[in-house]
């Protein structure tokens, strides 16, 4: 067997090694000395005039504790940012979710969502949202638009990676980062029309700081803490696995950019998470997705769970996540917007009791360790209920059941398609959940503003036992308003009386338009 091919192969089994084995992790502070544990991994010469020496890896609290010992003569650290690749550095790799889950390139519109399963290939297989076949033109411009989502898609994934380039008081993140700045100059001439909005949460931002000192004898020891506002995306509440790569790296030789070096993955590729090592928490480090435990942070365009990420936090308590889902919006009839964009996912809950929470968007609701999505029936299928954090609220009844108000607020169209598809919508939705899980939705006031409606207002009295439903007619030659009631009677609301107001009633609980609010 010929040297080369030999080690391609130890390469090979080194790297599935890696995969099937992780390598456990630990709890605990840094030692006085780390010397006197054994290390985590191995820092094996890849180039030839490369170091040897030990790493040790942590978790605590703070994040994940990054120690080594390099063996060798006294280093010569980059002084500043330009010199990191060619002067002595310590180089880390970590990701969490390396390759995440992106639905089929497409798009979406009023009618419907339309896929390129083939990327720019489809552009001619795939029908319109009409169901004919795209014209020249039409065909030209899709495969344009996919070739920019392949470039696009492929930066996006690096955005779930980090690697730091570490020297003492020099940092800079060298993976993600760039990888950023290139989704934002691929899209930098883009107009309000073709609907992009860049996936500004990914951003990465900050690097860790890097300690070092002489180690007596020969060579130097450092240390690092990532903390974990700087880790890449979750994607589970549990986080126990993920990819580690440690390297230092040495002086450049004239006319080369960087140096010889060693690492702790011994055969890996750039960026080939095949080869990386991977290590486990010993203890995992858990996560609660809002107190309802959504099993994932990400919401789809219609407010439904969906796969999702988060980025990890000295908190244990999850607000904010995100899904990567495609681009929709009214009258998108040929391709537009980023596929997928990152789509944010705000959580909010309100406490009914001691332990017992309403969460939403996607409306939750949780007690006694067990959360329960919550669906209304509708034209023979369940739906998933969402709410907006304006205006929602619980109120428990005499009896046990709850209420769980969506409103009054202002809402808007999805797409803002259709007639009046601009036009503000007044709403207010009030729901009941009974002690044995049955939901159900006891008012439901959903009005467009705009047509014949010219204004409207929609108030709630403190106890929840009465709503004032106020409307002024376009067509109406004077000011008066025209009131409805609603008073709670048995755990659902009933028509309870009419009448007529002047002036508009005040304060207002609406603001219809940009200019009221």
């Amino acid at each position: 067997m010929s040297r080369t091919l030999a080690l391609f192969c130890l390469a090979a089994i080194l790297s599935a090694f890696a995969q099937q084995k992780p390598v456990l992790v630990p709890d605990g502070a840094a030692p006085a000395d780390w010397h006197s544990l054994a290390p985590t991994f191995t820092l094996t010469p890849a180039t030839p005039g490369g170091r040897s020496g030990q790493v040790w890896v942590r978790k605590n609290s703070e994040g994940l504790l990054i120690a080594g010992h390099i063996n060798g003569p006294a280093p010569t650290f980059a002084a500043n940012p330009s010199e990191l690749m060619s002067k002595e550095h310590i180089e880390i790799w970590l990701a969490v979710e390396p390759n995440p889950s992106m639905p089929v390139m497409g798009w979406g519109n009023q009618f419907g969502d339309l896929e390129l399963p083939k990327g720019e290939i489809s552009c001619a297989e795939e029908k319109s949202w009409t169901g004919d076949q795209r014209d020249k033109e039409a065909i030209e411009d899709c495969q344009k638009w996919a070739r920019k989502q392949k470039s696009y898609r492929a930066h996006l994934k690096r955005l779930f990676v980090r690697q730091w380039q570490l020297a003492p008081r020099v940092s800079a993140e060298t993976f993600a980062a760039p990888a950023y700045h290139q989704i934002e100059q691929i899209f930098a001439g883009s107009s309000a029309e073709d609907a992009v909005v860049l996936p500004k949460q990914l951003k990465p931002a900050g690097a860790p700081e890097l300690k070092t000192k002489l180690h007596p004898g020969a060579g130097y020891d450092f240390e690092t803490l990532v903390p974990w506002k700087l880790f890449p995306p979750a994607g589970d509440s549990l986080l126990q696995d993920m990819y580690l790569v440690v390297e230092d790296f040495g002086p450049a030789p004239p006319g080369k950019k960087s140096g010889p070096y060693s690492t702790t993955a011994p055969g890996r590729g750039y960026a080939d998470f095949a080869g990386f090592s991977r290590i486990q928490f010993s203890e995992a480090r858990r996560y609660e997705i809002s107190p309802c435990r959504y099993p994932s942070p990400g919401l789809d365009f219609w407010d439904v769970p969906a796969r999702g990420y988060f980025f990890p936090s000295r908190e244990a308590m999850v607000v904010e996540g995100f899904a990567l889902d495609n681009h929709r919006g009214g009258y998108a009839y040929e391709p537009s917007g980023l596929s997928p964009e990152a789509r944010p996912s705000n959580f909010f809950w309100k406490e009914s009791a001691p332990g017992e929470y309403v969460c939403g968007p996607a409306l939750r609701y949780f007690k006694a360790g067990q959360g329960t999505d919550l669906k209304i029936d509708s034209q023979g299928k369940e739906h998933q209920v969402s709410v907006d954090k304006d205006g929602f609220d619980v109120r428990r009844l005499p009896g046990g059941p709850l209420l769980v108000r969506n409103g009054p607020h202002t809402s808007w169209s999805r797409f803002g398609s259709g007639q009046c598809g601009a036009c503000p919508r007044a709403e207010l939705v009030i729901y009941r959940f009974d002690d044995d899980l049955k939901f159900s939705q006891v008012l439901n006031i959903y009005t467009v503003v705009g047509n014949e409606i010219e204004d409207m207002d929609i108030q709630i009295s403190p106890d929840w036992a009465r709503v004032g439903i106020y409307r002024h007619m376009r067509d109406a030659e004077t000011e008066v308003w025209e009131d409805e009631f609603y008073c709670l009677n048995n755990g659902t609301y009933q028509k309870c009386g009419n009448g007529s107001h002047v002036p508009p009633p005040e304060p207002r609980a609406l603001r219809l338009y940009p200019e009221d609010r």
